[in-house]
């Protein structure tokens, strides 16, 4: 497991500086209303995720890193499509497949606590994902782009 984490963590650290390019080729927002309010509900997400890979309960961080590593593909299909509009070449996405992520849910569950735990992670990380999708379409919105 200690493996598939590793190569998880490299590869994701890939996809990190993929957007950190991408972010950098987009250039900056025009400054919208709630410009504060977004800065303040990104740090709050970012310590949200910290707090659930940080977790002492076996199984809930990996919940976390196995619902990022299965969501990812179809996070990284829209940002595939920024960087065509800024003729961005997109780097291959190297994250691990789907039958890993299986694999490595069965090896890190030992039992219903593991297995509650496990869930909890990742429903969390989905919902975390899900509030900045929120966000980033109330921006939009706010911008005049929907």
């Amino acid at each position: 497991m200690r493996d598939w984490l590793r190569e998880a963590s490299d590869a994701y650290e890939r996809e990190r500086l993929y957007i950190v390019r991408l972010t950098a080729a987009v250039g900056p927002l025009p400054s919208t209303p709630g410009a504060s309010e977004t800065e303040a509900t990104l740090v709050s997400q970012r310590h949200a995720i910290e707090t659930l890979a940080k977790s002492e309960r076996r199984g809930c961080a990996l919940g976390a890193a196995t619902a990022l590593m299965a969501d990812w593909p179809a996070i990284r299909t829209l940002l595939d499509r920024v960087a065509d509009r800024v003729g961005m070449l997109k780097p291959a996405m190297t994250l691990p497949d789907p039958d890993s992520i299986i694999r490595v849910i069965n090896a890190g569950t030992d039992g219903p606590a593991s297995e509650r735990a496990l869930g909890f992670g990742g429903e969390q990380l989905l919902l975390q994902n899900r509030g900045l999708f929120d966000l980033l379409e109330a921006r939009a919105q706010a911008r005049g782009d929907s």
